[in-house]
């Protein structure tokens, strides 16, 4: 059952395929089974590295994160350490707490006290300076001593009373300090310390112990991060690799604004502090991975998609130029035209077709001889005879003024409104008419030139303000003969030979007039003209021209023309060609005066 369905929808869609053309078939066979699928393959493949790849930004934004927590955490850590060690330090604490009776027994007390080991090893290791304060009236402010009454007014010294913690680290910006060695100023940060290990009863006392900021800040640039770091407390930036944590300047202030793009956030907690630490614009190498494997693309893109619509295309045209060319002849055959189809032949289903195709126009031809064909040409041989010059002149009349014209319409209606363009269309109408009714070879001069105003007015829809045109003819030459279409040759030969080449403005003028007898129709144009020699030679053509000749020529509208008029107006008929090049043209013809 299930087969027969599936058997049933498969006849369906073939026979809806058969009314397709070959073209469109070969276009369904590419996108459905090449381009849609290889689309769809590499975009799944690109959003896997994508994907892959974020996630790795991600990783290591969070590691350079960690990897600055580490650093900032490990440089403290040292100055904890020794404030610890002064925490606990017995010697310390009994100098601090003594009452010195004179200042001699002060410094004595503090030249023993300068051995300690504690005070050398405290600098260096990333600090700055060490001071310590007591509440002792009898210590003298000076060296790494001083009295806590000294400090009282200071923010970090409030800040350390108001937090109820022993130990606190504290950012500030100190205007009065100055760093000789690395020429910093200004920004400090303070580990302090309460020394109340012996007793939370006896004197106040403080250790304060600068760590050396310019240090930490050269260990955050000199890591060379692929990303912006920043660490803040609160909003004041502390530390950062991107120029504007200067030492000379006070913290600079942190905005959300910063984080563009992908980015990392993480908080650590310092002792008493909590700092956030900001990573941004982290620079990906996937960039340069794709750009070394641009070939590689290229190549893929080649094989994948030119490829296929290449081999369509040749297929396509292999096909359908040989079906149209089959679908040609089998026309012509509808008209009783048996034309052998000629050139190499092929071997494929297409070419046994166009062999039986040729097998049965032979056939066809030997039926059509012996039955039809030979009585019909003894028939019509005599009025073939009388019609074949007037017939082969009518046909080889050269049509491409109004092909021309009709693809100006086409053009030019796309851009421009309706009104002008069913002036236009009108005045086609006038060529038409006159073109296909063959029912009377003369007419007047006024329905010429009538047909004549309406062409140039084509052409200047054409070519717009390039081509200028003017019109004189007398009265009494408007109701005189002349073949149908003559001076209508000779004015399509000066636009198309003479202005269409030209990139400035040109002009055409046409006279008519009567003269002894005689009508003289000149037309004259400014386009590119001819050389004398080419001018002579031309002229001799025209007034030499016959059937023979045309057959033979390549420029068969003009000599029609003059062929027609030599067989309306007999040996009368003269024409006369003066031109200069790059100056322009002028054709003069002489008829004599025909009214009926």
């Amino acid at each position: 059952m299930n087969s027969d369905l599936l058997s049933k929808f498969f006849k369906r869609q073939i026979k809806k395929l058969d009314n397709y053309t070959l073209k469109k078939k070969l276009y369904f066979l590419y996108f459905f089974c090449v381009a849609i699928p290889v689309i769809v393959t590499n975009g799944l493949i690109l959003k896997i590295v994508y994907d892959s790849e974020k996630a790795s930004r991600k990783r290591n934004l969070e590691n350079i994160a960690e990897a600055v927590e580490y650093n900032i955490t490990s440089s403290f850590s040292n100055a904890v350490t020794i404030t610890n060690d002064m925490y606990t330090n017995r010697i310390i604490s009994k100098f601090l707490d003594t009452v010195y009776t004179s200042p001699y027994d002060y410094y004595s007390a503090y030249d023993s006290l300068k051995r300690n080991y504690i005070l050398h090893q405290s600098l260096g290791l990333k600090i700055s300076n060490v001071i310590l304060y007591a509440n002792n009236d009898t210590i003298t402010n000076g060296g790494k001593f001083a009295k806590v009454s000294e400090i009282t007014n200071t923010e970090w010294y409030q800040y350390l009373s108001s937090s109820g913690r022993n130990l606190i680290i504290f950012p500030y910006y100190d205007y009065n300090k100055t760093n000789l060695y690395t020429h910093d100023t200004g920004r400090t940060i303070s580990i302090i310390r309460k020394l109340d290990y012996y007793g939370k009863n006896s004197l106040e006392k403080i250790v304060k112990l600068d760590v050396d900021y310019s240090i930490i800040q050269k260990d955050i640039t000199n890591t060379k991060y692929d990303a912006k770091v920043y660490v803040c407390d609160g909003d004041n930036i502390i530390f950062s690799n991107d120029g504007i944590t200067s030492g000379s300047k006070e913290f600079s202030k942190w905005n959300e604004g910063n984080l563009k793009g992908e980015y990392a956030e993480k908080q650590m907690h310092l002792y008493s502090r909590d700092w956030d630490i900001y990573i941004v614009g982290y620079q990906s190498n996937m960039i340069e991975r794709l750009r070394d494997n641009i070939p590689i693309f290229f190549i893929l893109i080649l094989a994948n998609l030119l490829l296929p619509i290449t081999i369509m295309y040749l297929v396509n045209q292999s096909n359908t130029r040989r079906i149209f060319l089959l679908g040609e002849y089998l026309d012509k055959v509808k008209e009783e035209k048996f034309d052998m189809i000629t050139g190499e032949a092929s071997v494929d289903e297409i070419g046994y077709l166009i062999k039986n195709y040729n097998l049965m126009v032979l056939k066809m031809e030997d039926l059509i001889q012996v039955v039809y064909k030979d009585k019909l040409e003894r028939q019509e041989l005599n009025l073939a005879k009388q019609q074949a010059e007037l017939l082969a002149l009518h046909s080889q009349i050269n049509p491409h003024f109004m092909f021309n014209a009709l693809e100006s319409i086409r053009m030019r209606s796309l851009i421009k409104n309706e009104d002008e363009t069913a002036h236009i269309i009108g005045k086609l109408a006038i060529l038409m008419r006159k073109a296909v009714d063959w029912g009377a070879d003369t007419i007047t001069i006024k329905e010429e030139m009538d047909f004549v105003e309406a062409y140039l007015q084509l052409q200047r829809y054409r070519f717009g303000n390039k081509l200028l045109y003017q019109i004189q003819v007398e009265e009494a030459c408007l109701r005189y003969k002349i073949p149908k279409l003559t001076i209508l040759t000779f004015v399509e030969n000066s636009c198309v030979h003479g202005i269409e080449s030209m990139s400035n403005e040109g002009w055409i003028f046409i006279y008519i007039t009567e003269n002894e007898g005689s009508v003289t129709i000149e037309v004259e144009d400014t386009g590119i003209g001819m050389t004398e020699e080419q001018a002579k030679k031309l002229q001799e053509y025209m007034n030499g021209s016959n059937i023979e000749t045309i057959e033979n020529s390549e420029s068969i509208g003009i000599l029609n023309a003059c062929v027609r008029l030599r067989m309306f107006c007999g040996e009368k008929f003269n024409i006369k060609i003066d031109s200069e090049d790059k100056v322009g043209t002028t054709i003069v013809i002489k008829l004599p005066i025909i009214t009926c």
